[in-house]
């Protein structure tokens, strides 16, 4: 088993490596925070960790405009479930749950939400490999946020 710790402060910028994107906007200060543990076993691995970041500002799409403009501080936290397994020689299942929490630091409770911020993201599927010529696979993917006025709402689902 393995446990893990990272603790950072970095801007946004030494992530992006062009120097357009740079140009059009002030990159802001940015803390984290991730711990957890991870399994690892011949039939697959189980890993938990929870997460935390704090940004000095973060980029808010506006629906009216069709653009995306800075907001205020923002503090983000969750905790990413994840699952590999072999069920047989020639097949693997896997799954990941993402639960999280956004919200404005500077906000009232009430007021407080990143508007349309994932509060639950989903992955799992079915591989095939190692099964001589044949090789494929079934994914699906979710996302469901919650509103400060509204019950959850999914925002995407996809199968392929």
């Amino acid at each position: 088993m393995n446990v893990f710790a990272l603790f950072g402060n970095s801007t946004l910028m030494s992530l992006v490596s062009s120097g357009v994107i740079a140009q059009l906007y002030a990159w802001p200060r940015l803390r984290m925070m991730n711990r957890g543990v991870r399994n690892y076993w011949t039939g697959g691995t189980l890993a938990a960790a929870l997460w935390g970041m704090d940004l000095q500002s973060e980029l808010v799409y506006n629906g009216d405009e069709g653009t995306t403009e800075p907001s205020g501080r923002t503090r983000r936290y969750g905790l990413d479930l994840e699952a590999r397994i072999r069920l047989a020689t020639w097949l693997w299942a896997d799954a990941d749950l993402n639960l999280a929490h956004g919200q404005f630091r500077d906000e009232p409770q009430k007021l407080n939400r990143i508007p349309l911020a994932p509060a639950v993201t989903s992955t799992g599927g079915l591989t095939v490999r190692d099964a001589g010529p044949v090789s494929g696979g079934a994914r699906s993917r979710s996302a469901w946020t919650i509103g400060s006025d509204q019950g959850p709402r999914v925002l995407r689902t996809s199968k392929a």
